[in-house]
């Protein structure tokens, strides 16, 4: 079975020295899928670049797919999103719903 890497760009590269074996193509396009989802699972991936890209390779230099998730801001101007970050976002969203719970 081959070997697949998988290279990921977040603001910094991390090139895959190990891989993967995995049964297909289709296999690591599923793998690459996979990574990226994580990535776009928390907000605080994407805030500074909005970019990730992954990278598969069958080889040192050979790629077989690149796939890239963009998120892009629009509308919100910097003082607003300095003053709230994700991480006190969810903690005031966790004390109203816990507020909203009890009444």
């Amino acid at each position: 079975m081959p070997r697949y890497f998988f290279d990921i760009h977040d603001g910094e590269v991390s090139r895959d020295e190990a891989g993967m074996v995995l049964f297909s193509e289709e296999a690591a396009r599923r793998e690459a899928y996979s990574i990226v989802s994580r990535y776009a699972s928390n907000p605080i991936n994407l805030i500074m670049d909005g970019l990730v890209v992954v990278t598969v390779r069958d080889g040192p230099h050979s790629e077989v797919l690149t796939l890239r998730l963009v998120c892009q801001e629009d509308g919100l101007d910097n003082r607003a999103r300095s003053t709230t970050t994700p991480d006190s976002t969810l903690a005031r969203d966790r004390k109203n719903g816990a507020n909203s719970q009890h009444s």
